[in-house]
């Protein structure tokens, strides 16, 4: 009998498949939840769809962890936030990419994040559990989680994220932990 408790006392395929569910199941409550109380689609807003490439790529503030951070990491908020085409409360929803071999320093910020892997390997580490990930991961964060990612191929690490929360929760700067790292060379988007 296996000392393990929880989900890790469970075969990888079948915890990715509780993750995925979990995920589903915490976005549709949200959804619910905010249908029920008006946060899931801004009030007078007539704009229900939108193109990720028509909405431009933006950097962390330099200021953040450095301009070098700013060449290697970038993302597009699609829903939720005041410069997202889709207008909602209660939910940020985007793309974000990892130039090879970027490093995101742990931090922890008060929302819950969920980040689906599209293309592209990577580390990530969650509460000190360290994985690999790859297309199709999905990896939960919870809230004040520490967490740090690091592309680890030589293409671009795409992913999908989710934020959800109060507007207090979702508008807090994340805490980093510990100092910037140095991003390699490699760590650039040409484009």
């Amino acid at each position: 009998m296996s000392n393990r408790s929880g989900l890790s006392a469970f075969p990888q395929a079948v915890r990715s498949l509780f993750v995925g569910a979990a995920i589903m199941g915490a976005i549709g409550i949200a959804w619910l939840a905010g249908q029920e109380y008006g946060m899931a689609r801004a009030q007078d807003t007539t704009q229900y769809h939108a193109v990720s490439q028509d909405v431009p790529w933006r950097i962390p503030p330099l200021n953040y962890l450095g301009a070098d951070f700013a060449e290697a990491f970038r993302y597009r908020t699609l829903v939720g936030g005041s410069r997202a085409p889709l207008p909602a409360e209660g939910i940020y929803f985007g793309e974000a990419e990892f130039a090879p071999g970027a490093v995101y320093v742990e931090h922890r910020h008060p929302a819950p994040e969920i980040y689906y892997v599209i293309s592209g390997e990577g580390e990530w580490a969650v509460n000190g559990e360290t994985f690999t990930v790859g297309p199709g991961s999905t990896i939960y964060t919870p809230p004040e989680g520490l967490h740090r990612m690091e592309n680890t191929g030589d293409e671009p690490l795409r992913t999908i994220w989710v934020w959800w929360g109060t507007r207090e929760t979702l508008t807090a700067f994340p805490e980093i932990v510990g100092p910037p790292a140095v991003q390699p060379d490699s760590a650039r988007f040409e484009d």
